[in-house]
């Protein structure tokens, strides 16, 4: 681009910035997506670095419209696509024999998409979700940010091996306020569809004791967030119980034995 539509691009983006908070609904989200654009191409000219005044404006300004677009399809895709073709690369694969497709979430209140990852000789299946409080259809912007609780749970139960592996990715177009959680496909049989003759009830006083100790909302009492995998315990989501005080409760095992809910 010539200096002059540079200089263009700038006032452009430094009044969608500056104003993005005024507006609402799909004015709001294709002003951010606007900005975005003349983000990338004034990263690309290079003219953003012949300022330091102008870098620092583009950085304070730069997440304030991005956060518009956390919830948005393209960019959530956009960052997943990003995220696994750059595992697929790290594998030493051909970038040509990467492939991913996406589908609609079937339920749940957050954002998300299932979709299927194929590296050329196999496809693996991944569940795709904004974090907790994060942005939805209804709200776009995030509720609030990441709870670092949140994260430190699908890791745990990944190791201990009730849970799905996980994988935790950022947006790709500079807002860093958002997680989008990615678990890979278990063949999950959900406790809503476990029979008498297919339920592991040791598994199932699994389900509960886990899910009181860490404090978990919307997971053993949610037929259709758990399950087994085989004879195995398994949670695959879950809520961050709220704790007023500290992550402290005394009375887990009293309660796990009277039953309650």
């Amino acid at each position: 681009m010539s200096d002059e539509e540079n200089r263009w691009k700038w006032d452009k983006f430094v009044e969608i910035g500056n104003t993005i908070h005024k507006m609402r609904g799909q004015v709001r989200i294709g002003k951010a997506k606007d900005g975005l654009n003349s983000a990338e191409l004034l990263r690309d000219s290079g003219f953003l670095y012949a300022s330091k005044e102008r870098y620092e404006l583009y950085e304070t300004l730069l997440p304030k419209i991005a956060e518009y677009l956390d919830g948005n399809t393209d960019v959530i895709q956009a960052a997943v696509r990003e995220y696994f073709l750059f595992q697929h690369g790290k594998a030493g694969l051909d970038e040509s024999l990467f492939d991913i497709t996406f589908s609609p979430k079937k339920s749940g209140v957050q954002t998300g998409f299932t979709c299927d990852v194929n590296n050329g000789t196999q496809s693996v299946r991944y569940y795709i979700k904004t974090h907790q409080y994060g942005p939805t259809d209804d709200n776009v912007k995030r509720i609030k940010p990441p709870n670092t609780k949140e994260l430190f749970v699908y890791k745990l139960l990944n190791h201990i091996g009730i849970g799905p592996q996980a994988h935790f990715i950022i947006p790709s177009h500079g807002a860093k306020k958002t997680i989008y959680i990615a678990t890979k496909d278990c063949h999950l049989v959900l406790l809503s569809n476990l029979t008498k003759d297919t339920a592991n009830n040791n598994a199932l006083l699994q389900l509960d004791l886990i899910s009181r100790i860490l404090c978990l909302r919307d997971c053993a009492t949610n037929s259709s967030n758990c399950g087994q995998v085989g004879e195995t315990a398994m949670i695959f989501d879950f809520r961050i119980e709220k704790q007023l005080w500290s992550y402290v409760k005394a009375d887990i095992l009293e309660k796990f034995y009277e039953g309650n809910s």
